[in-house]
């Protein structure tokens, strides 16, 4: 009998991961509709059958405003315009909460949020930003966020660059469900360390910082920047030139070095 009912438990389990083809892939992008910029989301399927997705869009304090799903035809494409997506007056509220200014660290700016895919199978992630009459950048995730993550320090490096004609921002995403701890270190050429903050961004939230904020006594500066994180995260890279203009936007989920 036992045997009977372990059996029925499984194929109704079984029934249940059909019906939803049990979600495999976790993806995390950033997206930034403020101030009027534009963001676009393209899913690229690279799997030889269909994959069903969940979009989940969070606020910068991790709060969920959107969400969508639906199936991605093989080696085929489905965009979504994300400023269409989140509700009204959602800029308003984006910000609020009690532990926002305390747990992200000094300098922490609210802008974009979490862009949250979720995969039966894999999948490319291109995200487009459009500034008004600029030309449209974009970057591509290409890796998805482990299921599993090992106790330790994950390591990411990044450059930038701040000068009369160019500014740095960086934006950290926290893609899990639970508080992080993460460390930013800014070094110039010379490795000399000019600033270092630590941060605990909650679950499912961004924290973005103005590099500038970091050096304010220097007119032009340039090297690295070292984030250390006790779980993986996805860094966004946003260089912009004179008036704001957005020249170039970096995404990656990739970490360079692991101590455990």
């Amino acid at each position: 009998m036992n045997r009977v009912m372990k059996m029925v438990a499984l194929g109704v389990a079984g029934a249940a991961c059909a019906t939803w083809a049990c979600l495999a892939n976790t993806y995390a992008a950033y997206y930034d509709c403020s101030s009027g910029r534009e963001t676009n989301l393209t899913i690229l399927c690279a799997e030889p059958m269909d994959v069903e997705y969940t979009l989940s869009l969070f606020s910068p304090i991790g709060r969920p405003i959107a969400r969508t799903t639906g199936t991605v035809g093989p080696y085929a494409c489905v965009s979504f315009v994300v400023n269409q997506m989140l509700p009204a007056a959602w800029e308003a509220e984006a910000c609020r909460g009690p532990e926002y200014a305390l747990n992200k660290g000094e300098h922490a700016l609210c802008m974009g949020g979490l862009a949250l895919l979720e995969t039966t199978g894999s999948v490319l992630v291109k995200v487009t930003f459009a500034d008004g009459e600029d030309r449209p950048i974009s970057t591509t995730i290409d890796q998805a966020v482990p299921d599993e993550r090992e106790h330790g320090d994950y390591w990411y490096g990044a450059r930038f660059v701040v000068s009369s004609t160019e500014e740095t921002r960086l934006s950290i995403v926290n893609p899990y469900d639970e508080r992080i701890i993460l460390s930013i270190s800014v070094f110039d050429e010379q490795g000399t360390l000019l600033f270092s903050d630590t941060a605990l961004p909650l679950q499912h939230e961004t924290a973005t910082y103005d590099i500038r904020s970091y050096v304010p006594d220097r007119d032009q500066a340039s090297g690295i920047i070292d984030v250390m994180s006790k779980f993986p995260v996805v860094l966004a890279l946003e260089y912009s030139g004179e008036n704001g203009s957005l020249l170039s936007m970096e995404q990656t989920a990739h970490f360079h070095f692991f101590l455990d």
